[in-house]
């Protein structure tokens, strides 16, 4: 028993000698452990400037609360440039001189950089020995929520990318970045005071300033560096007349919205990520993929930003072809289907994005074979004195299925959605029937024939049904009689262009394709989406045998004029 209790005490004076480091600063310091940082501001009249802009700024109380603080507090004679009456001056300075953590001068405080209450970021140079321009005079003035360094003047804060770019006169590019700002109530912050007459809530709203690009395009965002690029006003004038016939909204008779689609998309464009060195290159790529040139532009003004590097330069002529991009739909992000649980989805090594899909099927097919005698021979008409023919039918059904699991319908679809521009489209697709035993006999290939219906951007959308048949696509772009049609033969590898075909006004089944090769192309005339449904066919509609399906991706490749 003597053992354990010479044990425990020994453990009791162990934790006795400890001491905490914190602790030891408070007591050198001379500041009572109870004192918080607006208590040690407050003491120091030689502070008192700065104690003056944390209370007209309503941070005071910030510094008298439980959370751990580094502030930098500049002396009094560093405020004789600043107007001590302009409250949102003094905000702005303020929240850039309070940091989060506490960070002593033995600590990381000169290793690491600070991020302030405000967002910004503050660093310490080793070659000027400040921090933002301003020295430490005074270090580790210890409180019991934070440290204060005293600095022999304001820290220097630069404007973030974003609040540079709004800072810039007379230019179209922002004027239209501005639009996009608005209020909105801040959800987290407003309260519900009750509820009026017709049982809704009643708030007292908190408001919020947002802008509507900086939501996709955070470009006041501290933690991350960016380089945005503004044009000048001929610059931007030039590339919204090329691209405007490529954005023309639906239901626009007075083109407002062409015209903010259009800005928007320019906009979109200048945005890259990390702090870019312009002259240093040839073309740059952007945040969405849009590789723009810069050689030869004239730069008319840079400016360094707290979060990366702003260029004012002339014009940058970005090929179309760079913006109006083809459109590739995978076969396995389909959105819906007649019934999914047909359709298989596939990991096939050679496919676009590893998956293509099939449905599962059966398809009967009629072929022109040779006559042939026991030993294998072909025999000869009399007739024609030709090698003599017959036609013979074949079923191909997808392999491992039975019956019940095989589609039974007619113009089974699996429907695709896809972003487009006001622009004509060639059609493709891969549609790879990899079956070997489809693609093994020569005299019986299978012939994989399939329709595509599209509905345009704020058409009617493609349903199943008329007044002709309850399994015909109604509501495509050609009408219900003509489609987008792919032929390929099973075991073969290649990309097709589909080609509008006429159908048959009650089954739709394939007749036959339009005579000239302008029809080959998909006119779209306004920005938007695309609805398309990829449906089997066949020349027969014998139950469970209205064909199969393969699908490994869908390219609709715009049609530009050379640059």
């Amino acid at each position: 028993m003597k053992y354990l209790t010479a044990i425990c005490s020994g453990i009791l004076l162990l934790f006795a000698c400890q001491t905490d480091p914190w602790e030891n600063h408070l007591e050198e310091s001379g500041q009572a452990v109870g004192a918080s940082l607006l208590d040690v501001v407050k003491d120091n009249p030689e502070w008192g400037s700065f104690y003056q802009a944390l209370v007209a700024a309503g941070y005071d109380s910030l510094l008298q609360s439980a959370d751990a603080y580094t502030v930098f507090a500049p002396v009094n004679s560093a405020w004789s440039s600043v107007k001590m009456s302009d409250v949102n001056a003094l905000r702005r300075i303020v929240v850039n001189h309070i940091a989060y953590e506490k960070r002593l001068s033995t600590d990381r405080l000169q290793r690491e950089s600070l991020r302030m209450v405000s967002g910004k970021i503050v660093s310490y140079s080793a070659e000027t020995q400040t921090f933002n321009g301003a020295k430490v005079t005074s270090p580790d003035h210890v409180a019991s929520n934070g440290v204060l360094h005293v600095t022999d003047k304001l820290l220097e804060v630069q404007d973030n990318v974003w609040d540079y770019i709004n800072k810039i006169r007379n230019s179209s590019q922002v004027a239209y970045l501005k639009s996009l700002g608005h209020r909105e109530m801040d959800v987290s912050r407003s309260v519900q005071v009750g509820v009026n007459m017709v049982g809704q809530p009643v708030y007292d709203t908190v408001w919020a300033d947002v802008n509507d690009f900086l939501k996709e395009t955070p470009l006041n965002d501290e933690s991350k560096e960016w380089t945005y690029i503004v044009l000048s006003n001929s610059g931007f004038t030039e590339l919204f007349d090329k691209y405007k016939p490529y954005f023309t909204a639906l239901n626009d008779p007075g083109g407002a919205l062409t015209t903010a689609v259009t800005s928007l998309n320019i906009c979109r464009d200048f945005v890259f990520e990390g702090r870019i060195d312009v002259s240093r290159h040839d073309t740059i790529t952007g945040l969405y993929g849009v590789k723009a040139p810069v050689k030869g532009a004239q730069i008319s003004n840079v400016y360094e930003c707290s979060n990366g590097r702003v260029y004012v330069i002339d014009r940058s002529n970005i090929l179309l072809r760079e913006k109006i991009k083809p459109v590739v739909i995978e076969g396995e992000n389909f959105v819906g289907s007649s019934d999914k649980g047909f359709v298989y989805k596939r990991y096939k090594q050679w496919a676009s994005g590893s998956y293509d899909i099939m449905l599962s099927g059966q398809t009967e097919q009629t072929d022109t074979v040779f006559v042939l005698d026991d030993d294998g021979n072909r025999i000869p008409s009399l007739v024609t004195g030709k090698d003599s023919v017959k036609a013979e039918n074949k079923t191909f059904s997808t392999p491992n299925s039975a019956e019940a699991s095989r589609a039974n319908v007619n113009n089974f679809y699996v429907a695709y959605k896809a972003p487009v521009n006001s622009v004509s489209y060639k059609v493709y697709y891969v549609a790879f029937d990899d079956i070997s035993s489809f693609s093994s006999d020569a005299n019986h290939i299978l012939r994989i024939e399939q329709k595509l219906f599209i509905s345009l951007p704020g058409k009617p959308a493609l349903k199943k049904g008329n007044d002709a048949s309850a399994d015909a696509v109604t509501n495509g772009h050609l009408g219900d009689t003509v489609c987008f049609v792919g032929l390929d033969t099973a075991g073969v590898h290649k990309e097709t262009q589909l080609k509008p075909w006429t159908l048959d006004a009650k089954t739709q089944f394939l007749k036959r394709p339009l005579p000239t090769a302008k029809d080959d192309v998909m006119v779209v005339p306004n920005v938007g989406e695309l609805t398309l449904w990829l449906c089997n066919t066949t020349r027969r509609n014998t139950t469970r045998k209205q064909g199969m399906m393969f699908l490994d991706y869908i390219k609709l490749v715009p049609i530009l004029p050379e640059e």
